[in-house]
């Protein structure tokens, strides 16, 4: 008495198809979220902070107020402005004078926040894109 599996050839190309997809996608998959969590935090900065909001739109880096860094060895990315001000617009700051306190508009804490929402979703369909086609 004995058994026969069938099928492991194809089995092995379709992953081996998927481990060859994976890194491009992955690659897309973190290019995606930075731009994301570009697009939320812009969103968020007040339209009354000229020199922030510019320095927030989307544009290509200019390594001058805005910038996007990217740490590979950790699998990290940074997102900001070197604006002199935007510590000030996120966190508050006091009124000239001492008179009052002005609160700060979180536009960085509420654009990752709402980033950190949309990733599990982004997370399933890389996984569907790379492993989707295997039976």
């Amino acid at each position: 008495m004995g058994f026969e599996i069938t099928g492991l050839e194809e089995l092995e190309k379709q992953l081996n198809k998927a481990i060859r997809k994976a890194p491009k996608e992955f690659k897309k998959l973190k290019d995606d979220i930075k731009d994301l969590t570009f697009k939320n935090t812009a969103k968020h900065v007040p339209s009354d902070k000229g020199q922030l909001k510019a320095a927030f739109e989307k544009q290509l880096f200019r390594g001058k107020k805005e910038y996007v860094e990217e740490d590979l060895s950790k699998e990290a990315f940074a997102i900001g402005t070197d604006v002199w001000y935007a510590h000030m617009i996120e966190n508050g700051h006091k009124l000239k004078g001492g008179k009052g306190f002005k609160q700060g508009v979180k536009f960085m804490e509420k654009g990752l926040e709402e980033t950190a929402r949309e990733i599990p979703a982004m997370e399933r369909a890389f996984i569907e894109r790379v492993l989707g086609g295997i039976t």
